[in-house]
């Protein structure tokens, strides 16, 4: 097949903070951030503003059964909403899978194992994520569904605050991703600490699709837990 490449994919970490969210960020902002108490406000927000990125999926409140629901495991009140004047504007989950699904660590090359005490000894002292042990688990969560109407970088930062807060005790970081080409990626970035590259395909026998082709300007959607 012939593989025509649409976009880099950027999936950044972000090294978890206990500190309380500052209050001035939400007044900033506009916005009051809770829990979500209602799945099928998130879905109608999800399937007003989802479809505005290329490739965003159609959810439906079947998705949410934590037994057999795409997104699995996803307690209600890991979904952080942003609302304003009552209704919803910024949505998103942080999703643990490590009961499903680990990266564990196998090894290091030797000049990284030779230097992973001092490494973490820094980051401790940084707010940076630590190297875990070989043998053990990356305590990191995926953030799901970062959707902000208008793109608002203020509701993006909020949210992603108030995750943080809603993590796990274990958690050292949250994976989030984001095409090239998404505006929300510039705000993630300023509270990241490492950043990986891979890239998005259409693969198709012939030449480049029709109908992704008056859409190459849209921005493009991936659901990084799903990946």
């Amino acid at each position: 097949p012939t593989y025509h490449q649409l976009c880099r994919f950027h999936t950044l970490v972000l090294p978890v903070s206990r500190k309380p969210a500052e209050p001035k960020l939400a007044s900033a902002a506009n916005c009051q951030v809770s829990s979500c108490d209602r799945l099928e406000d998130v879905v109608t927000f999800l399937g007003e503003e989802g479809p505005k990125r290329t490739f965003f999926p159609a959810y439906q409140l079947d998705d949410f059964d934590q037994r057999e629901g795409t997104f699995r495991g996803l307690d209600p009140t890991s979904i952080c909403v942003a609302s304003r004047n009552g209704r919803i504007i910024g949505t998103a989950g942080v999703w643990c899978q490590r009961h499903f699904r680990q990266t564990r660590i196998r090894g290091y090359i030797p000049i990284l194992q030779w230097i992973r005490p001092a490494m973490n000894l820094w980051s401790r002292f940084t707010g940076g994520v630590q190297l875990p042990g070989i043998g053990c688990v990356l305590a990191a969560d995926y953030v799901c569904f970062p959707v902000v109407a208008n793109n608002d970088p203020a509701v993006l930062r909020v949210l992603l605050q108030a995750l943080m807060q809603m993590a796990a005790a274990d958690t050292t970081c949250l994976l989030i991703g984001f095409c090239e080409d998404d505006p929300m990626l510039t705000v993630a970035r300023t509270m990241s600490r490492s950043e990986y590259t891979t890239f998005l395909y259409a693969v198709n026998w012939s030449g480049f699709p029709d109908e992704l082709v008056g859409q190459k300007i849209k921005d493009y959607y991936l659901e990084l837990g799903c990946l």
